[in-house]
């Protein structure tokens, strides 16, 4: 898996979304060292329907001390997490009421990218976490049916979204780390001893 390839099934996963909800998807810019956006201080964001990209500055697959990001799992800052997380802003900004709706929902947050504590309270933390849930959405649904059933609810019935990936949560996972996949699990477990 390399960055570039990530980044490429990601903005092709984010294309067939977009496509099967008649959404206009945005336009992605590859950042390159020296851009005038490169050094902004993360990977990507988003802005005025275009995703602004730096490959080269997102997370490689795997599970070391400080990278546990997996296309797929509930941490994912690979390019193809990457752009679904910013897919996410998207759909945020471009759909009246989704972020709205969601957050009625009161679901406690998928990762700590947010934020947490009296952070937690706050819009702009909320809609980090509703982008991570939107990713998770894209990249594997069932894992988040999983750990966050309310939310999978929203996304595919509630508002009709389609799945863009059908395979069993497990198989999303197959060729991932042992560390990340029994990490699953035990968010898994935890969600249904927590139900």
């Amino acid at each position: 898996m390399t960055k570039d390839g990530l980044l490429a099934d990601g903005v092709a996963a984010m294309r067939l979304f977009c496509n099967m909800i008649d959404v206009k998807p945005p336009t992605v810019i590859v950042m390159q060292p020296g851009h005038k956006y490169y050094n902004t201080g993360s990977c990507a964001f988003y802005r005025n329907g275009t995703i602004w990209i730096a490959p080269k500055k997102c997370a490689h697959p795997g599970n070391g001390i400080r990278s546990w990001s997996w296309p797929g799992n509930t941490v994912d800052r690979t390019p193809y997490g990457v752009v679904q997380h910013e897919l996410g802003h998207h759909m945020d900004l471009s759909t009246k009421g989704l972020f709205k709706g969601w957050k009625k929902l009161n679901e406690k947050p998928i990762t700590g990218y947010h934020g947490t504590g009296d952070n937690w309270v706050s819009d702009e933390a909320r809609r980090e976490d509703f982008a991570e849930c939107f990713r998770l959405f894209i990249t594997n649904p069932g894992l988040l049916l999983m750990i966050r059933p309310q939310t999978y609810r929203f996304f595919r019935y509630d508002n009709g979204f389609e799945l863009v990936a059908v395979r069993s949560w497990k198989k999303v996972l197959a060729k991932a780390p042992m560390g990340i996949r029994r990490a699953a699990r035990n968010k898994v477990k935890a969600a249904k001893r927590n139900s």
